[in-house]
């Protein structure tokens, strides 16, 4: 039997209560949270595991900080009032937490201070992913509707390059992390076409499972470490209401 805790963050409380009385049923310890930030969006846990930081995507709404031992709210780390936060990243070490703003801004935070450091407006248009190198040396962007990727010194937060990609990129993989974004139709389970809540329950089913074991997929093991816990989950999280096609 499952032996994880999962925190079921939503702002909708009918939405909230059927996925965490769906994994009850499943097996899994669950706690629910409606506070931190309104229209939750992204999820990026620190490397210690300690913080797990959520954006939200109406104006203004900020990012709520989580302590993942009493998964409460911390704090809540203030934007400005038309700031639309969607992606973050945390760098290796810790230090800094990295999020988009579709309004084609990159909010640099202070994870010590939980404070806006810097905002840094980012060459194109509709700046959706995000994701750090893994010596921590670069930030990548991408801009969904002008169809390209900025590549951004982490030290000097300068443009270092824009890559000219297609078809309105949303994420980044990195084959060297864990914290990757996959193929969107990866996650469509049900094939059709988006990742919604009846994807998620499919994905449920094995939460907490190893290869092995009864219950387990290779198909939900996104980050092939043969077991399906958290970090597949956040990958999940991540493609959550994307469309596939």
């Amino acid at each position: 039997m499952p032996q994880e805790t999962i925190l079921v963050i939503d702002d909708e409380a009918v939405q909230r209560e059927v996925v965490a009385g769906h994994l009850r049923k499943q097996g899994h310890r669950v706690r629910t949270a409606a506070d931190g930030v309104t229209q939750p969006r992204s999820l990026a846990l620190s490397p210690d595991g300690k913080r797990l930081y959520v954006t939200g995507l109406t104006d203004g709404a900020g990012v709520s900080v989580i302590n993942t031992a009493t998964n409460q709210a911390d704090t809540k780390v203030s934007v400005a009032a038309t700031a639309r936060s969607f992606d973050v990243a945390v760098s290796p070490d810790g230090r800094t937490t990295y999020v988009t703003d579709y309004t084609n801004n990159l909010i640099v935070i202070d994870a010590a201070a939980g404070q806006v450091r810097q905002v840094i407006p980012v060459p194109g248009q509709n700046t959706r992913g995000i994701a750090v190198s893994s010596d921590g040396s670069s930030v990548y962007m991408t801009n969904q509707d002008s169809d390209n990727m900025v590549i951004l010194d982490a030290g000097t937060l300068r443009v270092l390059r824009t890559v000219q990609l297609s078809q309105g990129p949303r994420d980044i993989v990195f084959r060297n992390q864990s914290a990757q974004a996959g193929v969107n139709a990866a996650f469509d389970f049900d094939a059709d076409g988006v990742v919604g809540i009846s994807d998620f329950f499919l994905f449920a089913t094995a939460f907490g499972t190893s290869a092995g074991k009864t219950g387990y997929n290779a198909r939900f093991d996104f980050n092939l470490d043969n077991q399906i816990g958290f970090p597949d989950f956040f990958l999940f999280a991540d493609q959550f209401e994307k469309k596939t096609r």
